[in-house]
C-alpha cells in the first residue's frame, strides 16, 4: 500500500511582532522618562529601575534611573546607574558631571577628579554649561582638599 504525501499547508509570510515584553518594557521606559520630566523622581526611579534590571544596555534609562536615584538621596544608587550609562555612552560630558558631583558628595574625591577630567577633556574651553559646570567642581574640589590639608 502506497501513501501519497501530503503537502504541508501553505503559510503566509508575517512580519514579527515585538515581544509583549518589548512593548511593555518601552511603555515603562516612556513612563518614568515623563514622570522624571513632571518632578516624580521617586516614581521615575521605580519605573526606570525596572527597565534597567531588564535591558542593561539602555543608556538613557541608566543616565535617567541615576538622576531620579539622586534627586531622592540614593547616591549609591544613582552612582552605579549613571556608572553603566557612562560606560555605554563615554562621551557624554553630563554623565561625568554628575557623577563628579556625586563623588564628591560621597568623600571619594579620587573618583570625583577622574570625571572632572574627562568633562574637561570632552569640553576644555568651550562654555557649554556642562564644561563650565566641570572646571567650577575643579575648583571646589580643589578648595575642599585644601581645607582638609589644613586640618
Amino acid at each position: 500500500m502506497t501513501t501519497t504525501p501530503t503537502k504541508a499547508p501553505a503559510t503566509t509570510p508575517t512580519r514579527a511582532k515585538p515581544s509583549l515584553a518589548t512593548e511593555q518594557l518601552a511603555a515603562l521606559r516612556a513612563h518614568g522618562l515623563a514622570q522624571i520630566a513632571q518632578g516624580q523622581a521617586q516614581a521615575a526611579a521605580a519605573s526606570l529601575k525596572l527597565v534597567c534590571r531588564a535591558d542593561p544596555n539602555d543608556a538613557v534609562a541608566h543616565k535617567v534611573y541615576g538622576t531620579a536615584a539622586a534627586r531622592i538621596g540614593r547616591h549609591r544608587d544613582a552612582f552605579v546607574a549613571l556608572t553603566r550609562a557612562a560606560e555605554l555612552t563615554p562621551n557624554d560630558i553630563e554623565i561625568h558631571c554628575v557623577l563628579a558631583e556625586l563623588a564628591i558628595g560621597m568623600v571619594q574625591y579620587k573618583a570625583a577628579f577622574a570625571h572632572l577630567q574627562t568633562c574637561l577633556k570632552l569640553d576644555p574651553k568651550s562654555a557649554h554649561p556642562h564644561g563650565i559646570r566641570a572646571r567650577m567642581l575643579v575648583r571646589k574640589l580643589q578648595r575642599a582638599l585644601e581645607e582638609a590639608v589644613k586640618h
